[in-house]
């Protein structure tokens, strides 16, 4: 899950590149008024530990735990996610 920034986009074309590089799915989301879903309340921000429009980004395990987090997008940070899947 990213923010509907320029930064966010760049996460989702990471997560599409795992996603073949991996061969499994990745469910990648923009949240935010140009994104997959809105917050409406700003609770989506809070819970997640971003701040809005930094283009950050959790990856969110199917049992809900949160296996990475970076607060914005970097080289650093694409490689940081690649290695949550080694």
């Amino acid at each position: 899950m990213t923010d509907d920034t320029e930064d966010g986009a760049l996460w989702l074309q990471k997560a599409a590149a795992l996603q073949k590089m991996l061969g499994f799915e990745i469910n990648a989301v923009r949240v935010g008024e140009k994104g997959d879903f809105v917050d409406e309340e700003r609770q989506w921000m809070e819970d997640s530990g971003l701040q809005a429009g930094k283009g950050g980004a959790v990856l969110v395990r199917p049992d809900i735990y949160v296996a990475f987090r970076a607060p914005g997008y970097s080289a650093e940070a694409s490689q940081g996610l690649e290695r949550v899947f080694e």
